[in-house]
């Protein structure tokens, strides 16, 4: 019986890993596209509140998901399944949101 209750229990750790990889994974690629878009799109200038607004929200937005994904690592790292250093994409990815946020807020005063 210990022996089935010890698969069962590596089986399930197995799994968890994985769909936690996966999750990671679908998260960053969604938070690297929205900062991407973010320095993809070029205000005309102060007067352009499309393209200001644009850069903006894909700045929030890729900020927030990357620490959403840090908030889902969080877990495994703090169980010790996983090192520190698997916070450093999600923490790169919110620091370019945030410059790139704040860069085009100084760049173009109202």
């Amino acid at each position: 019986m210990t022996r089935l209750a010890d698969r069962t229990g590596r089986t399930t750790r197995r799994l968890t890993g994985v769909l936690t990889a996966v999750l990671c994974l679908g998260l960053e690629i969604a938070a690297l596209c929205a900062v991407v878009s973010a320095f993809r799109v070029d205000p005309s200038g102060p007067w352009d509140d499309a393209g200001l607004l644009a850069v903006e929200l894909s700045s929030f937005t890729g900020g927030l998901i990357a620490t959403l994904s840090g908030l889902v690592r969080a877990v495994p790292i703090a169980m010790g399944r996983m090192r520190a250093g698997w916070f450093v994409p999600p923490a790169v990815l919110l620091l370019v949101a945030i410059l790139r946020f704040f860069w085009v807020d100084v760049s173009y005063p109202l």
